[in-house]
């Protein structure tokens, strides 16, 4: 029975490569092998092959007699990219798997359905840390020679990490499991946990260059400063390079924690798998319901979907936090932003206002929730269709929630930069209204690919219609290249023309393009939504 539920739980994290949501039905083996090739190609490709440039980089300590340091410091990163990689995955698959209550009412063994989950995020976790490991070994042994006992060593030292990965997975998908189960708005408790994890790693992308360099520098202080401060860290790095005592110490420290992890587990695993969340008790107490307009309805029910789906929010809708944040650093970093601008219009003060012009458009494109909102309706589209309103009030309040999501941090960026920006008089004008008439065009064009790419409502997950949807990839890119155009031509067309008859013609321009895209809405639209 645990070889079929560890089976079960390998098919589980590798579904995709067998099955596709987008057409329900299973892929052909052709498929199949092309998606094992791509997964290869990624993680070994590139991953492996970025890690692999990594250690390479670090060699001159396995020269200069710091092996040891060279392997804690990749250590270090395994560990990292292995726990990141599979703590999203771990709290699913370990602690609120769908299948909970129908494996528990099952004449299964508790035991083997603890020991395949471990099993698989230990694998996961493996997967991810190994692309590190790996390529760390594979430098050393090639660059100081091959011995068998360094190999030993090395093969041992992968294993401890992986140990380390999965404890660190079991504990952080344990707190986020257990967070899950009292939060009451987890879809903003997500975006917002996301949003954190994507700036942690941002930082740390654009910081370990000099903080490898840094350490790299100055090993020999600090692997003086380890043993003699922290000597079993020193084991650690030393167990890579065939250090016996390390060996054994570290392997038999891992067995004692994979114990120490299953009798937790088994202890906190029935508790949380059964949790039902938090239950509100609402009391009843009558009073009078505002009544709203249909279109004021419709336009609640948009903004409900938003926020209910932290696919969606991630998606489509990181602009929404991007642009003020771009307005705030204009007004705390202006003097350093002003100087960058000034470079890239390289002297032409002219120029300051279309690039600002342009940033904008770029980072309003970045919000595309028009562009898929027809495609999410679902098979539930039956229900918007037989409620008693127009079908243009439908397609109008899906416009209108891109529109003030996209509209109010635009406006806000947009006066950020007339504070923080030196222009004429009639520039801060085009830099306040240009950006958004750019946001009611984008919104507009959003639907338009929306619905003329003929919106998919067959999706099993909500995932498809979000990140593999043609509609979200026009409307993004299309947006990028607008933004590029804007610039481009000024550049090497209309500057004679000078900037503000360039930035009147630009907005004459859009005007006319809104106004075909209202025609289409009125005209076309409505018939498209309406054959769905």
């Amino acid at each position: 029975m645990l070889k079929i539920l560890i089976k079960k739980q390998m098919g589980e994290i590798f579904r995709q490569y067998f099955y596709n949501p987008k057409k329900n039905q299973a892929r052909s083996k052709m498929s199949t092998i092309l998606w094992f090739v791509f997964f290869v190609v990624i993680m070994v490709g590139v991953l492996g092959g970025m890690f692999t440039g990594l250690a390479i980089s670090m060699v001159s300590m396995i020269d200069i007699g710091m092996a040891w340091f060279y392997f804690i410091m990749l250590s270090t990163v395994a560990i990292f990219l292995g726990a990141f990689g599979s703590i999203f995955n771990t709290f699913s698959m370990l602690y609120l798997g769908k299948d909970n209550d129908l494996l528990l009412s099952l004449p299964i063994r508790e035991r083997d359905i603890i020991v395949s989950r471990l099993v698989s995020v230990y694998l996961l976790g493996l997967m991810y840390s190994a692309t590190v490991a790996i390529p760390a070994i594979a430098v050393y042994l090639v660059h100081g020679g091959f011995d068998f006992v360094a190999l030993l060593g090395g093969i041992l030292w992968l294993f401890v990490i992986s140990i380390i990965v999965l404890v660190i997975s079991c504990l952080l998908g344990y707190v986020v499991a257990k967070a899950s189960t009292k939060l009451k708005h987890k879809n903003i408790a997500t975006v917002i946990i996301a949003l954190i994890g994507f700036a942690l790693y941002y930082v740390v992308c654009f910081k370990i260059t000099d903080i490898i360099q840094t350490i790299v520098t100055n090993c020999l202080l600090y692997g003086e400063d380890i043993k003699e401060k922290a000597y079993a860290v020193y084991l650690f790095g030393a167990m890579a390079t065939g250090d016996f005592l390390g060996m054994v110490i570290y392997v038999v420290a891992s067995l004692i924690l994979i114990y120490m992890t299953y009798v937790v587990l088994s202890r906190t695993f029935i508790k949380i798998a059964t949790s039902t969340g938090v239950t509100v008790r609402v009391e009843y107490k009558a009073k009078a319901v505002k009544q709203k307009s249909a279109f004021g309805a419709l336009l609640g029910k948009e903004f409900a979907r938003f926020l209910g789906s932290a696919n969606y929010m991630l998606n489509c809708g990181l602009g929404i936090i991007l642009i003020p944040v771009a307005g705030i650093m204009l007004l705390v970093k202006g003097d350093v932003v002003r100087e960058l601008i000034e470079q890239l219009a390289s002297g032409q003060s002219d120029l300051v206002a279309v690039i600002v012009i342009a940033i904008l458009c770029y980072m309003a494109s970045m919000n595309d929730m028009v562009a898929p909102s027809v495609a999410l309706e679902g098979k539930s589209l039956w229900i918007v269709r037989s409620l008693p309103v127009l079908t243009i009030q439908v397609l109008r309040a899906k416009i209108w929630m891109h529109f003030l999501l996209t509209e109010i941090p635009v406006l806000f960026t947009s006066i950020c930069a007339c504070i923080a920006l030196e222009m004429e008089p009639l520039e801060y004008a085009f830099v306040i209204i240009e950006p958004t008439i750019i946001v009611i065009l984008f919104s507009l064009f959003g639907m338009f690919v929306g619905l003329q790419k003929k919106p998919n409502l067959n999706w099993t997950n909500e995932s498809y219609p979000l990140k593999q949807s043609m509609a979200v990839m026009l409307a993004l890119f299309i947006g990028w290249g607008y933004a590029t155009v804007v610039v481009v031509l000024y550049l090497f067309v209309a500057q004679p023309i000078g900037i503000l008859a360039y930035l009147g013609i630009i907005t004459v321009v859009n005007l006319i393009l809104i106004g075909l895209l209202e025609y289409w809405l009125y005209h076309k639209a409505v018939r498209l939504f309406e054959e769905l």
